[in-house]
């Protein structure tokens, strides 16, 4: 009989345990943010959005030198092209994006060259939108 309890629990909590633990790594990942997560922040643009849940990812960083004394900010990329700053983001409604992930100053020279040393902010744009005229 306990043998039996034992393997029904075993078998009862594994998937459980499974899917609870790919949730919440995905729920955590301090680096992308899906659309669901965009959708169920509340924030109509995608820069609001950030704030709410990520807010390190648009945070000012030091300059790191004694020659430079301005705070570094990243830039934004939308479907691997580059866009200007955060400023990008406070025009973009949320609805139209389906990721958006951040790329610290390594990975965004090493992906995109030293002209975006300060880290990325790229967006994906969902994929019926990515094709879309912006509107300006």
């Amino acid at each position: 009989m306990r043998n039996t309890f034992f393997r029904l629990a075993a078998g009862l909590s594994f998937p459980v345990l499974l899917a609870g633990a790919a949730e919440a790594a995905a729920a955590q990942d301090r680096v992308v943010i899906t659309a669901p997560e965009l959708a169920r922040s509340g924030a109509s643009t995608v820069y609001g959005a950030i704030r709410r849940l990520r807010p390190q990812l648009v945070r000012a960083r030091p300059s790191g030198t004694l020659l430079y004394f301005s705070e570094r900010r990243p830039v934004v990329a939308v479907n691997e092209e580059m866009k200007g700053g955060l400023e990008v983001l406070q025009d973009m409604p949320v609805g139209e994006v389906a990721l958006v992930e951040y790329l610290d100053a390594r990975g965004a020279k090493q992906r995109y060259g030293i002209e975006v040393a300060d880290g990325l902010v790229l967006v994906v744009k969902a994929p019926a939108l990515a094709d879309a005229p912006s509107p300006r």
